[in-house]
């Protein structure tokens, strides 16, 4: 991946689209990616990598996050080529866990506690169901 400094690299964030149910959201999300994505963008063009690298989370699940890559000659800055790639973040199911198992065996007349705790939205792992 190193080329010697023979190239540069260059990554950016050029359209982000929501589901519909997302759809009033976009702003907001723009807003709140951009800087994760261009402090990602500019961590790998100073190391002069060809990779984009992202935190886990930084891209969220209904949208649809569009980038741009920009590859150019140090010789030659004239000599420089661009792609496009859309990135589709789907959510994950929700995971629901109950402590202790599935089947459970209690006298008549004996309290009974159900612990949920353990469920988990992948998509969301901080936020709490």
């Amino acid at each position: 991946e190193d080329l010697g400094g023979a190239m540069s690299f260059a990554w950016a964030l050029v359209n982000v689209t929501a589901a519909a149910a997302a759809a009033g959201d976009v702003a907001a999300e723009v807003d709140r990616a951009a800087p994760v994505v261009a402090a990602a963008a500019a961590s790998a063009a100073s190391a002069g990598s060809a990779t984009l690298t992202l935190p886990p989370f930084a891209l969220r699940a209904g949208f649809t996050y569009d980038f741009e890559f920009t590859a150019t000659m140090a010789a030659d800055p004239a000599a420089t080529a661009s792609a496009r790639a859309g990135v589709e973040v789907l959510e994950e199911p929700i995971v629901a866990v109950i402590a202790g198992g599935d089947a459970r065996r209690y006298t008549q007349g004996a309290a009974i506690a159900v612990d949920a705790r353990g469920s988990l939205d992948p998509s969301l792992p901080s936020a709490p169901l």
